[in-house]
């Protein structure tokens, strides 16, 4: 299914409108949720961000100094796939991918990409444990 532009995201603060955030389905925002739109930002059906939550693209110089250092130099895209839940405080830094079903604990700093089914935490974000796959339904079942 193709992804779709959100109405919930008129509720979502965004910066720097170069890429506007694409959704899935059933999306769902807490309060004061900053999309920074620097690079795209993909996010897959089912997800939901918590308040307070920053997704982030664009990424400075720390060698530059000054005036210089303020401008965004560069930028990576955030994947974000279907069923995550991205607690309240949580920052995604630029060019992460969040795994499907993935769970982003409250405050956590995510810098690596999240394998699907798992549980990160923390300051940097580091695995608390893998979560359970659904079982595979055959196809005589459906019938």
């Amino acid at each position: 299914m193709p992804k779709r532009r959100d109405p919930l995201l008129d509720e979502v603060r965004r910066y720097a409108q170069r890429h506007a955030p694409v959704v899935g389905q059933s999306f769902k925002v807490g309060t004061n949720v900053l999309l920074d739109g620097h690079a795209p930002i993909t996010i897959g059906d089912y997800v939901f961000l918590g308040h307070n939550v920053m997704v982030l693209t664009g990424t400075h110089d720390p060698e530059r100094r000054g005036r210089e250092r303020q401008a965004v130099i560069g930028a990576r895209p955030v994947i974000i796939e279907d069923g995550v839940w991205v607690c309240s405080g949580a920052i995604i830094c630029p060019g992460v991918t969040l795994g499907a079903h993935s769970v982003i604990g409250p405050g956590a700093v995510v810098m690596r990409n999240v394998a699907p089914y798992t549980i990160v935490a923390g300051n940097p974000a580091r695995r608390v444990r893998r979560l359970r796959e659904p079982l595979p339904v055959a196809a005589e079942a459906l019938c």
